[in-house]
């Protein structure tokens, strides 16, 4: 996780976005933070990815794009 939050830090969190959804072990919580993203790409790549937390759902699933 430490390495995802760095990721964020020096290059945005489209990039950490694009590490997160490599990995198998993507904790819940990166990805509900990354559904509020204001990339749609990345909000996206939150809502296709099945380890998504219900709550990240609740919140895409009114998304415009």
């Amino acid at each position: 996780m430490k390495k995802i939050l760095l990721i964020i830090a020096i290059l945005g969190a489209a990039a950490a976005a694009v590490a997160a959804f490599r990995r198998d072990d993507v904790k819940a919580e990166i990805l509900y933070f990354l559904a509020e993203d204001s990339d749609a790409e990345v909000r996206r790549q939150v809502a296709a990815n099945p380890l998504a937390p219900a709550q990240a759902n609740l919140l895409l699933a009114t998304d415009q794009d």
